[in-house]
């Protein structure tokens, strides 16, 4: 993609807020990463898996303005939020939707350049996150070939930020953002897809979203014994085809 390129994601994906004085220890039992990795400056990627080790929702973990956030698609948000619900109960801990905060995606190969003159600095790595425009927005570099970054912010602080900007951008269809997670080797669960897999089958350890040293959590066993013990019969492949075929993406990713 030669053109700068804005993606209103908030169609897409929405935000999972939670709430409670223990949601950091509550997470860390329940998910993949370590979450004592995740700050301000860094976000995860992570899968919830069942008992068995089977995935049962992949999304990104983050911290914005003193909260936890996962970043969910969109048709995942009620199951995700019922999966953790049976669990967080005994933490007193509540998860909902934030319906307040925008999601946008950016995508092109001068962003880096661009953004750098507007802010000084942006994240470099994938996962990395920084705050700006006085921390009510957060910048996070996404994965991906060519630049990616995932911005949330108000829709008011997110306006007043986009018509700051140096140059306009093009909207293409949001397809060609759930493209670039698939060129990226991001395996996103949907409900046709849940508790079908297990990270290793969907390259999770790849993108870094399973830690094998933070102890337990669940269906730990069974991850951890497949890593050290086992072998995965199937793994993830990307597919490429000729430019000339017309895509059509099935449903289990929109």
């Amino acid at each position: 993609m030669r053109d700068n390129a804005l993606f209103d994601l908030s169609s897409h994906l929405q935000l999972i807020q939670l709430e409670g004085d223990q949601v950091a220890v509550f997470l860390q039992g329940q998910l993949t990463c370590d979450v004592r990795d995740i700050a301000p400056t860094q976000t995860r990627y992570a899968a919830h898996c069942s008992p068995k080790g089977r995935v049962l929702s992949f999304f990104r973990v983050l911290q914005y303005q003193n909260h936890f956030y996962l970043l969910v698609p969109i048709r995942m948000v009620d199951l995700v939020i019922t999966q953790l619900q049976k669990y967080a109960v005994f933490s007193k801990i509540n998860l909902k939707l934030n319906t307040t905060l925008k999601i946008l995606g950016f995508m092109g190969q001068s962003l880096v350049h661009d953004w750098e003159q507007s802010f000084g600095e942006i994240p470099k790595q994938p996962d990395e996150a920084i705050s700006a425009e006085k921390e009510n927005l957060l910048i996070i570099r996404a994965k991906g070939t060519a630049p990616r970054f995932e911005v949330i912010g108000t829709k008011t602080v997110i306006d007043e930020w986009l018509a700051l900007l140096p140059q306009s951008y093009s909207e293409p269809e949001k397809n060609q953002w759930i493209l670039s997670d698939i060129d990226a080797n991001l395996a996103m669960i949907y409900p046709e897809t849940t508790n079908l897999f297990t990270p290793h089958m969907l390259g999770y350890i790849a993108i870094n979203a399973v830690n094998f040293k933070k102890g337990c959590y669940t269906g730990q066993e069974i991850i951890a014994r497949t890593q050290y013990l086992g072998k995965a019969k199937k793994q993830l492949q990307s597919l490429k085809k000729d430019s000339q075929w017309q895509l059509q993406l099935p449903r289990c990713y929109l």
